[in-house]
């Protein structure tokens, strides 16, 4: 940590940006599809009849649901689409709904639950589209062709990315993803929790401004930094436990 005169800056990335290369984990149809096929080694989808009328692909390799991530789609022939993300149980032989989706129409119709649709522009055949998704502010931001169009928020619980299509013909191609995530598993000690570190940035930040001026005002500073050390100090124990290796340092079993 350094600090300067607009504030506090970090020397390196409190959590980890992973740039994964598609197909490893996320793909076209591996939770469920219907009226469709999926070539390219499932990185492209294609809408193979038109009956029913809508057919919805879901990605990734199971629901996200804590996390930052973004991908791109290659738009290669749109007429009657949507993009987004859903509820894991969307039907696939059903429109989604917004009651259930955070979703961009191809005719220009950004729309999510509990919240007014917006008219961002639409997208055709020969855009790039990229999505973030991000757990920690509860949003989903969509560019075309690296323009940001709009934002969707109130983005919670589990979800899928997807792609709807009415029309057959319709193709869309996943480019690329890249996940910044918190660690959940034991044997990934690769990252820090995304969360954490917001809360040390910020708790950071605020000390050294109590700091800065007087004498006077270091003692009150002092008794905040301990207050909010100790209330980092539960979820900060508990995430760490997480990240420790089964048995402890060594397979020792040990105390943590």
């Amino acid at each position: 940590i350094e600090r300067g005169g607009g504030g506090v800056f970090w020397d390196t990335p409190l959590a980890t940006v992973r740039q994964c290369e598609v197909p490893r984990e996320w793909v076209w149809g591996r939770l469920n599809r219907s009226s469709v096929s999926c070539t390219n080694g499932s990185l492209t989808v294609r809408k193979s009849s038109s009956s029913p009328d809508y057919s919805v692909c879901l990605a990734s390799s199971g629901p996200l649901s804590s996390g930052v991530f973004t991908w791109e789609l290659g738009i290669d022939s749109a007429s009657r689409m949507v993009v987004g993300v859903c509820r894991p149980g969307q039907s696939v032989d059903r429109r989604t709904e917004t009651a259930s989706a955070w979703c961009w129409w191809s005719h220009g119709t950004l729309c999510g639950p509990d919240q007014e649709d917006q008219e961002i522009g639409e997208y055709r055949g020969g855009d790039v589209l990229k999505l973030t998704l991000d757990y920690g502010q509860g949003t989903l931001t969509f560019r075309r062709n690296g323009e940001v169009k709009g934002t969707l928020c109130k983005v919670w619980g589990e979800t899928v990315p997807f792609v709807c299509m009415d029309n057959e013909g319709e193709q869309v191609t996943l480019k690329s993803r890249s996940e910044q995530t918190w660690a959940e598993h034991g044997s990934d000690t690769a990252h820090v929790s995304l969360l954490c570190s917001r809360v040390a940035k910020r708790a950071v930040s605020l000390l050294l401004g109590l700091t800065e001026d007087g004498s006077a005002r270091t003692a009150h500073a002092q008794d905040l930094a301990a207050a909010v050390l100790a209330s980092l100090l539960p979820p900060l124990t508990a995430m760490l436990r997480r990240l420790a290796p089964p048995g402890g340092a060594g397979g020792g079993g040990g105390a943590p």
